[in-house]
């Protein structure tokens, strides 16, 4: 686990703008609480969301690269795990971006009332 550590942040700098901008929508959500608290609940989960996807994928991947090095598992495997692990995040990045367009547009007024 060690020999992917060092790569594992390297990894992580190259993702350093979208990780600060999970950051900062947190904070955002964080400040905007008292002033429209659904709101708020919904974009810190979709940010947070983000945040845990970005860094548990890259973990992962990397996890990934070193069962191939180590050769605990076959070519087949390796494949079928890289695609379960794709799905699984797309389908929480698409959750968190859902929360994301329910905390812009809810409670919204149309216009004329």
């Amino acid at each position: 686990m060690n020999s992917i550590f060092i790569p594992f942040l390297m990894q992580l700098l190259l993702q350093a703008p979208a990780l600060l901008a999970c950051v900062a929508g947190i904070v955002v959500a964080l400040v905007f609480w008292q002033r429209c608290p659904r709101s708020a609940m919904f974009a810190l989960t979709g940010m947070a969301l983000l945040l845990v996807a970005t860094l548990a994928q890259q973990f992962l991947s990397f996890y990934i690269i070193t069962l191939v090095r180590q050769g605990h598992w076959g070519m087949q495997q390796i494949g079928w795990l890289v695609g379960v692990n794709t799905i699984i995040w797309s389908v929480i990045r698409a959750a968190a971006y859902g929360l994301l367009l329910t905390a812009v547009f809810m409670n919204r007024k149309a216009i004329g009332n």
